[in-house]
């Protein structure tokens, strides 16, 4: 959802309004209100009447989707109705939408052919839909406000990576860290508790209210894949990915193929493991930090959002 929102907000700087079509999901409308849209419909239960409200509800405007899993006769349905539709996808899989972003770093997840002609493809990371506001010039790698570990790993954290990172840590010289925990992370109290035990000094925020305050005064990045990882790679932050699931682990390799992160499995991150060994290597390592950072901005510019409306007004004319 996070995608969308970013080119939501990119439309409000062009005086384009938007409307959110979103399933019951309390989370979801309180993340999209949370960044100052509040215009939201309900999306039926069955596939069938989801695309029947979908081509009443968008009229003549464009459509933007950004969904997993759905079955192909569902972009289908709307594309034969005469829906101006944009598919934002991250598998590769085949979507007969007018124009279909994949932002993604991977190009085995990014494979696609015309199957009903015209489409337009824009692919690669040049079109991360981000916030109009990652646009902005970050600070250097070596700027001197940058003193802070950022520890995050996603709006869940399934697998609990946030209490291995800090126990992995635990024996480490201290160091000032910022906690993120999603919004939907299960343990908060826990992870609470833990962080006020460490030896080092921890800010938790659970959830942060401003995540780009935070990159940019953040030295070194402990971080899951997924949106988060664009994000800190725009900001100029050295990261070190644990990726939960397969589709973030293609993303995070090739992004260390590229020199931008360095991308370790789970098993990495314990008492004296290979991700703890790397934060104090990077930690130390100015030159390095300020390679890394440099090759991470230079993929991911935080002008993706940008890009991508610019395709769909074209679309929407």
């Amino acid at each position: 959802m996070a995608r969308v929102l970013a080119l939501a907000e990119e439309a409000a700087t062009r005086g384009l309004s938007c409307r959110f079509a979103l399933n019951d999901d309390a989370a979801a409308r309180a993340f999209a209100a949370g960044r100052g849209f509040a215009d939201f419909r309900a999306v039926p239960p069955s596939p069938e009447e989801e695309v029947r409200f979908l081509i009443d509800a968008v009229g003549a405007a464009p459509l933007v989707t950004d969904l997993r899993g759905k079955d192909p006769a569902f972009y289908r349905a709307l594309r034969q109705a005469g829906v101006r539709l944009c598919a934002v996808d991250d598998m590769g899989e085949p979507v007969v939408a007018r124009l279909v972003v994949n932002a993604g770093a991977a190009e085995s997840l990014a494979r696609y052919e015309e199957i009903w002609p015209p489409q337009r493809f824009l692919l690669g990371t040049r079109y991360v839909p981000l916030p109009p506001a990652y646009a902005d010039e970050p600070p250097a790698a070596d700027d001197p406000a940058r003193t802070r570990l950022l520890i995050t790993f996603g709006g869940s954290d399934a697998d609990d990576y946030t209490r291995r990172a800090l126990r992995a840590l635990a024996g480490v010289e201290a160091v000032d860290i910022d906690l993120v925990l999603g919004p939907a992370y299960p343990y908060v109290e826990a992870a609470r508790a833990l962080a006020a035990e460490s030896r080092h000094r921890v800010d938790v925020y659970a959830p942060a209210r401003d995540m780009l305050s935070l990159y940019r005064r953040a030295r070194v990045a402990l971080a899951a894949g997924g949106i988060t990882q664009y994000e800190l790679l725009s900001q100029r932050v050295p990261t070190i990915s644990v990726p939960h699931v397969a589709r973030e682990k293609a993303e995070s390799d090739a992004f260390a193929a590229r020199g931008a992160v360095v991308a370790f499995g789970a098993a990495a991150l314990r008492p004296g493991g290979a991700a703890v060994r790397e934060v104090l290597r990077l930690w130390e390592d100015e030159g390095r930090r300020r390679a890394m950072a440099e090759v991470g901005r230079g993929l991911v510019d935080g002008r993706g959002a940008a890009r991508v409306l610019d395709a769909i007004v074209e679309m929407a004319r």
